[in-house]
């Protein structure tokens, strides 16, 4: 049961979204920056309100307006172009001065700044949001409906775990994620899932932390019995809790098999080799999740990661990375188990853990191992004192 919930909150401070972000700046919410276009000509972008712009590069205020604007934001010889010329800049960054104004991009309403970078001739238009307004945004659809709201709020924390994770990790970078790759959808679609926005709320700010740092967080739909260690399947040097035994999905193990076959005639060619002499498979040692394949013609070697063996045959057939091959004369059969990558929470035993009371805090311990929640408002408080954090006895 869950004993003690100790928060020590921020203490509150005045910070508008709308003033530049830079090296100066101090405590301002987590934010995340999302692609939004990549390698266009140009585009309309309207401001619904007062705003100002910068230059990224040095900071330096180049404009300020008072009221909403809408022009045609794009490249010129040398710079760009939105209601006047910026001769000789090759970024600027479109800061609303009111909470409630937002941006419009192609058609599509945003909340947060606007950074045109213009790369090679081409524009680059990346959002930076704060996290909360993210999540509202890319958690509709998600996971499947009716889960325990317990398990929609851990699952919250963990989708939070990994934008911090992301946005203090690419702190050099242009942008953090691509906004079709992560579902982000603007403000348009905030609101028209209850259960997302009250979760967002609810959980406002809480994160899990391992070695004092958010790190890459995920989930899968049944483990079948083991997780594994997010470095050990997306073979990235990354800082993350263990993979775990899961005696849950262990138990119906049997129940969650699948299998498939395919020629080796045909594998071959959709990963365009001659032929198929051998095959190995590379498996994390502790839990067995496949992580990569080795296809051998005799000659040439070609090995593939798990995710691109998954798109070579098809996601709709290859379900999990817990799995066996058998070859024979022709053909190729693939027998495995669970559904989803196996790293992180499993969502088929986080339903079983909420529907025996167990709180949102519980189901994640169960999975991540050695980490802590805390309410971490902004990534600058990650640089000072850790706050005490929200004990589970």
């Amino acid at each position: 049961m869950l004993k003690k919930l100790l928060f020590i909150f921020a203490p509150i401070m005045l910070f508008s979204f709308g003033a530049p972000l830079s090296e100066f700046d101090t405590d301002k919410p987590a934010t995340i920056k999302v692609l939004l276009e990549k390698g266009i000509k140009g585009t309309v972008v309207e401001v619904k309100g007062p705003h100002k712009i910068f230059n990224p590069m040095d900071g330096r205020q180049l404009k300020t307006r008072f009221f909403r604007k809408r022009f045609y934001l794009q490249s010129i010889a040398n710079g760009i172009k939105w209601g006047e010329n910026y001769d000789r800049i090759h970024q600027i960054r479109i800061v609303p001065t009111k909470s409630d104004a937002t941006l419009v991009v192609n058609g599509i309403e945003y909340r947060g700044c606007l950074n045109a970078y213009l790369i090679e001739d081409k524009l680059y238009l990346v959002n930076e949001v704060d996290v909360e307004s993210y999540l509202k945004s890319t958690l509709i659809g998600a996971f499947p409906e009716n889960l325990h709201h317990e398990v929609v709020d851990a699952l919250t924390i963990i989708a939070r775990t990994n934008a911090y994770h992301l946005g203090m990790k690419g702190e050099k970078n242009y942008w953090d994620v691509e906004a079709h790759k992560v579902g982000y959808r603007g403000q348009g679609v905030m609101m028209l899932d209850k259960e997302i926005d009250r979760a967002v709320n609810g959980t406002r700010h809480l994160i899990m932390l391992y070695k004092n740092r958010p790190f890459p967080a995920t989930w899968n739909e049944n483990c079948a019995g083991r997780t594994a260690n997010f470095a050990a399947v997306y073979r990235k040097n990354e800082r993350a809790p263990s993979g775990v035994k899961v005696p849950v999905a262990e138990r119906i193990r049997n129940d969650s098999t699948w299998c498939f076959s395919i020629g080796k005639e045909e594998l071959a060619g959709i990963v365009k080799t001659n032929r198929i002499s051998d095959i190995k498979l590379f498996q994390d040692e502790l839990s067995a999740k496949v992580y990569a394949m080795r296809i051998t013609d005799g000659t040439h070697v070609n090995d593939l990661n798990f995710f691109e063996l998954q798109e070579a045959v098809g996601k709709e057939r290859l379900v999990s990375n817990d799995f066996s091959i058998r070859v024979d004369k022709n053909q190729i059969l693939f027998e495995g188990y669970g559904r989803g990558l196996g790293v992180g929470l499993c969502l088929f035993s986080a339903q079983e853990y909420a529907q025996k009371n167990a709180l949102a805090p519980r189901i994640l311990s169960q999975f991540f191992p050695e980490t802590q929640l805390e309410k971490v408002r902004s990534f600058d408080e990650l640089g000072r004192s850790i706050k005490t954090p929200l004990l589970i006895e």
